[in-house]
Parts: structure tokens; C-alpha cells; sequence
């Protein structure tokens, strides 16, 4: 015996426990850390009616006990004779984890309009913050819906720090949205938080081959800054578990992610892995995501598949808006780098970069990291790579970040310069399309000039645009050196050049670049000839 559940009934009058043979069991009915006894009355201080007594000196009274407090309407029809349970959902150490499930009262609770106060615990598990509450019940009764308006849940030995949760719905299979069971998220923190937790819910489509056993992520977006993609297969100590399974509604906890304030769209994907052979495709209902910093919730009904094989995307990312609202315009960009001729100057990391728009109206769009990785061989010294990426339409384009994970060896890498195209009309719309060889407008390519390291750890880089867009485009140069043939001529130091010029009448000149592309470079009464690629300065004047 390590509990039990004593509850005040009108038409109880007398209670009686038997330990048996092996002796007497002692349950303190004080409340935690307050021995000495309490009330089970709805009008008293505690304003309890049901109480769970542990045994004493019991390691699991050590465990916490918490208050529920369940506000039911004042309308028609509004209580229930069901068996109410409850579940509380936290975080600890940025992974979701679940109470047990517990039942709240009796027959006589949750009257219209009344306010019932009940005592849960032990509960073992620990929590750093909560999250949400499962509140539901069982469907028994004639009459059995129920319409909830909120529930706060507070540590008994914490009674000032009280945790609401508006609910404002009904519980009824038989009235919107016919569930008997629900997720409620906690009301808002600071909406100008940095950070904050996101409850994120997914259900899945009810047809043939709807669920998926690939990995899913996501990435939330705002106007401004977007979290980064998210994996949604993180579900605490319940890692057995299968989510996306077909007709099913998952949820999850995403704690410590950038706060993005409003949410303009996402990017939902998963890598197509298969298992047991099944096809990885997944048929996405809906999505929902509630900010609890904001206490915003906003829905998204793609009702489509994901998936490389599957109309109308055939791909397995796709950029969702929320519901209501118009599509955004996809279109796919082509990125050009270039890395410099220096030695050591290639990298083995993997590169990504962002494209980020003009401001308009006080906000900038911009596209998700991506990653530029198309062949194993990219990014070697002095070669050009052309990569393919499909994100939302930013507009104009006024600046990028570009940087590498770090890993590999090299993973320092000098950078000269990146190119962007937007190839117009290359949406997923047109992907369906039957007009498979028209012609893809284009607009005039963008330069962004580096000329610089990007070192291991340092974090992407920012690189605005040249000044007047694809009017400065880059230019190749020979630039032949002879040193002289004279005793100590030769450097073993970096040698630089800029190059000047007149363009359009106006005085123009390159970044600084360093000229190297051998151990032996600059040795006493040899030419040395490098091929630089710069801003374009027009007629050559001079170098410095």
C-alpha cells in the first residue's frame, strides 16, 4: 500500500483502512510539509474535496503535489457527469515530459458555473517549466459534453506561482471540434522574449499511405528571423512511440527556439527515409503552432503530401502560410561562389548560405539557411560551384550570410565572391506544370564580394550587395610580377594588390587580393603569373 485517495461524500459515514496481518500504515492528512490535518471542504481556504495521502516518512511524499483549479461555463448544458482526468505536460532539459494521468472529483463536480479545486500527486516527475495540460474525460453519462473555460494548476508549495490555461470549449463528440480530449497550451510569457516555447500539433491525413516513418523537421519564420529547423521526433521517455502514424494527431515541445514573434510562414520537410521499404511520402492535414511566449496560435491547412515522388510539390520541403492567407510565390535561385586561388584556400565543411531581401516597409523577407551541397568536391581552391536552391520569393535581393559548419579538414576557407540569380517562373506551380521546355525568365545576377577567410567557429558572415546591383560586375585579371634578379630580391612575405580604374567616369578600384598561388612565389629573378577574379574596374590606370 503506498497511497490513497480520501474524498468527502455527503452520504459517507465512516471510513475504515486495513493494513492486514503485516501491521498499520500511517497517512498524514496534512498537506505537504504542513503536517497537522486539513479541511475537505469546496468553502474552506484549500477548497478541496478529494485529497491523496502518502504514507509517512514515504520517499514518495517527497514527490510534489500540485492544485488544479477547473472553471466550468455558465451556459446551457455546460456540465458533466463524466470521469474528468487530467495529464500535465513540462519540459525538462529542453525535452518534453509527461505527469501520469490523473482523475479530478466526482459526480457531483463540475456543475455549470462552478469553480472546483482538487489536490493531484505525487507526481515524480520534474518539470523546468510547464508547457500545456491533456485534459479530457470519458465520454459516460447521458448528457456527458462538458464546456470547460480555463484550468490553473499551481505547486502546493509554490501557491503565488499559478499556471492558466484557457481552454474556452467544449469537450463533446458531438460539438466542435467533437473531441473529448484536448492539449491546452499555457497562457503567454514575455512576448519579447529571445527565446520561447513552441507547442507544435501535426494530424494526419486519413487515407491510404497518409503516414510516414521518415524524420520531420521544421523551421518557423517571422519577419525577421526564422528559428532554424526543428526535428518534431523528440517525444521524452516515450522515444517507443510512432508519430505520423495515418488519422493521427501528434504534438510536441520545442523549448529554448528563437522567438520569432509572428509567424509569416514555415518550412515543413522530412529526409525521405524509408522503413521497412514503405514509402516515406506523408499527407499533412493540418499543422498547428502556438507561441506560448505570445500566446499566439497560428494554424496551417496544407492538406497535401510531402514527398519527391507525390503531386502537386514532388518534393519533400514545402513552405507552408497560414490559413487564410495568400501562397507564397516559391521560386529557385542560382547561387554561384567562387573560391580564391590562395593555398589552403578550399574548405571539406559544408557551406550554407541565406538571401536576404530590401527592406520594405520595415521588414526584410529572407530564405531559410540552405545548404550548398551538390557534389563532394565543391569549394576547392579557385573553382566555381553552382547550386540550385528553391525558397520563397524575397524580392529585391540587398544582402546575404554565408558560412560552414566547421568540420573537416581544411575547414577554413577563403572566400572571393558569391553570384545570385533569381530564375522568375520557376515555382513549384510551374513544376506541374505541362509546359516543361518554356523558356525561365531571369533577372541580372547579384554580386557579393568577400575576399576574405571565413574561419571554423566564427559563425556565418554578412556580405551586402555591391553598390549598384549588376551595373559593378567582376572582371578577370592577368596580373603578371617579375622580380628582380638581384641578390635577396625574393619574399616569402603575402604580397596584395588593388587595381584601379576609371568606370563610367569615375575613379574605381578592387578590394585588396592576395597574390599567391605557390610555396615559391616571388623567388629572386622569376615571373609569376596569377588570375584574379575582382570588382570591375573598367580602364585599367594603375594598381597599388
Amino acid at each position: 500500500l503506498d497511497r490513497v485517495l480520501v474524498s468527502l461524500d455527503s452520504n459517507l459515514t465512516s471510513t475504515t483502512f486495513d493494513a492486514g496481518v503485516h501491521g498499520v500504515t500511517i497517512f498524514d492528512a496534512g498537506a505537504p510539509g504542513k503536517p497537522g490535518g486539513r479541511w475537505l471542504d469546496a468553502t474552506s481556504d484549500e477548497g478541496v474535496t478529494s485529497v491523496t495521502l502518502t504514507p509517512s516518512g514515504s520517499l514518495i511524499s517527497t514527490h510534489k503535489f500540485y492544485k488544479v483549479a477547473v472553471n466550468t461555463s455558465d451556459v446551457l448544458f455546460a456540465g458533466t457527469d463524466a470521469n474528468v482526468f487530467v495529464t500535465l505536460i513540462g519540459v525538462r532539459n529542453g525535452v518534453e515530459v509527461k505527469s501520469n494521468q490523473f482523475k479530478l472529483g466526482d459526480s457531483n463536480s463540475f456543475q455549470r458555473g462552478a469553480l472546483d479545486t482538487f489536490e493531484i500527486g505525487p507526481v515524480s516527475q520534474e518539470f523546468d517549466s510547464f508547457v500545456a495540460i491533456e485534459l479530457g474525460h470519458d465520454g459516460v453519462g447521458v448528457g456527458s459534453g462538458w464546456r470547460c473555460d480555463s484550468v490553473a494548476v499551481w505547486d502546493i508549495a509554490a501557491p503565488t506561482e499559478k499556471h492558466a490555461f484557457p481552454v474556452q470549449g467544449w469537450l463533446d463528440k458531438n460539438q466542435a471540434p467533437h473531441k473529448t480530449n484536448m492539449v491546452i497550451s499555457i497562457e503567454g510569457g514575455d512576448p519579447k522574449s529571445a527565446s520561447t516555447i513552441y507547442r507544435i500539433e501535426t494530424v494526419t491525413g486519413d487515407r491510404d499511405g497518409a503516414g510516414t516513418g521518415a524524420r520531420v523537421s521544421l523551421s518557423v519564420f517571422g519577419a525577421d528571423r526564422d528559428t532554424g529547423f526543428l526535428p518534431l521526433n523528440t517525444h521524452g521517455d516515450d522515444e517507443t512511440r510512432r508519430h505520423f502514424q495515418r488519422g493521427g494527431t501528434d504534438s510536441f515541445t520545442l523549448a529554448q527556439a528563437k522567438n520569432v514573434g509572428d509567424i509569416t510562414h514555415v518550412v515543413l520537410r522530412h529526409d525521405e527515409s524509408r522503413v521497412n521499404g514503405g514509402d516515406p511520402s506523408w499527407f499533412v492535414q493540418s499543422v498547428k503552432i502556438h507561441n506560448v511566449s505570445t500566446n499566439a496560435t497560428t494554424t496551417f491547412a496544407p492538406r497535401c503530401w510531402i514527398g519527391k515522388d507525390r503531386e502537386p510539390h514532388f518534393s519533400s520541403e514545402v513552405v507552408l502560410t497560414p490559413e487564410g492567407e495568400a501562397e507564397i510565390t516559391l521560386v529557385t535561385y542560382r547561387v554561384t561562389t567562387r573560391t580564391s586561388d590562395l593555398r589552403y584556400a578550399g574548405t571539406e565543411a559544408v557551406v550554407s548560405v541565406r538571401l536576404i531581401g530590401a527592406e520594405v516597409d520595415g521588414k526584410r523577407k529572407k530564405t531559410s539557411m540552405k545548404k550548398l551541397d551538390n557534389d563532394s568536391n565543391n569549394f576547392e581552391r579557385g573553382a566555381s560551384n553552382v547550386f540550385l536552391l528553391e525558397d520563397i520569393d524575397i524580392g529585391e535581393l540587398a544582402s546575404i550570410e554565408i558560412g560552414h559548419h566547421g568540420v573537416g579538414t581544411p575547414s577554413d576557407w577563403h572566400l572571393s565572391s558569391v553570384e545570385v540569380s533569381n530564375l522568375d517562373g520557376s515555382s513549384r506551380k510551374r513544376e506541374s506544370s505541362k509546359n516543361e521546355n518554356a523558356k525561365l525568365p531571369q533577372t541580372s545576377p547579384t554580386f557579393f564580394h568577400h575576399n576574405e577567410w571565413i574561419k571554423s567557429g566564427a559563425g556565418p558572415v554578412s556580405i551586402r550587395k555591391e553598390d549598384g546591383g549588376s551595373v559593378k560586375m567582376l572582371a578577370k585579371y592577368e596580373v603578371q610580377v617579375r622580380t628582380s634578379d638581384t641578390r635577396f630580391a625574393g619574399t616569402d612575405s603575402t604580397v596584395t594588390v588593388k587595381i584601379v580604374g576609371e568606370l563610367n567616369g569615375e575613379a574605381t578600384a578592387t578590394d585588396f587580393a592576395v597574390l599567391e598561388n605557390s610555396p615559391n612565389n616571388f623567388a629572386r629573378g622569376k615571373e609569376d603569373v596569377f588570375f584574379l577574379e575582382l570588382a570591375n574596374v573598367g580602364e585599367v590606370t594603375g594598381c597599388v
